[in-house]
């Protein structure tokens, strides 16, 4: 089995629709299959993690010392055909197939991929899906721990405010009594 790991977008990627944010996915193409990711609805910068397995063949390397895994980025339209916004091919090598998983980086996408044996295949969906969803969870969790942060430091601020305007406002109260004794 060849496995892929689609990352992320490492760079921001400028939007091809005039108003809106990219809404963006990913065709991967080897050995005659086709993979496709979920669409990243709003999102120039995308978090897929996710991960694929394709079937290897006898004979992939049977003509070619390398195999081609092409990745197509396509930002999805409701109203017209899909666009095209960037495509790349990587070089699988036969010295490759190896028991090894190799990071790379591809049309701006940061991927994992190797060849692997998998004798159970629902099983090492189930783990890479809980995998997939636990990396989710922690981003949302830093998400909103950075929003509570935010918030926090809103809070203090407003909390400095009030409290000088109270000291403004005593201090006037006092400057009017002390008025009122001289009169």
């Amino acid at each position: 089995m060849f496995y892929i790991k689609v990352k992320n977008l490492g760079k921001n990627l400028k939007s091809k629709d005039l108003f809106n944010k990219n809404d963006l996915f990913i065709i991967i193409k080897f050995n005659g299959q086709e993979r496709r990711t979920t669409t990243k609805w709003d999102k120039n910068q995308p978090v897929w993690n996710e991960s694929f397995l394709f079937d290897i063949s006898e004979d992939l390397f049977k003509n070619s010392e390398h195999a081609k895994l092409d990745f197509i980025i396509y930002d999805e339209d409701t109203w017209s055909s899909d666009e095209v916004v960037k495509k790349d091919s990587l070089k699988i090598n036969k010295s490759d197939k190896v028991e090894q998983i190799k990071i790379t980086n591809i049309c701006g996408i940061d991927i994992e991929y190797g060849f692997v044996k998998c004798i159970n295949y629902s099983k090492f969906i189930e783990l890479n899906n809980k995998n997939n969803k636990f990396e989710q969870l922690m981003l949302e969790m830093q998400k909103k721990l950075k929003s509570l942060q935010a918030r926090i430091q809103g809070l203090e601020y407003e909390k400095d405010t009030v409290y000088n305007k109270y000291i403004q406002i005593k201090n006037r109260v006092v400057q009017f009594l002390g008025d009122c004794k001289s009169i």
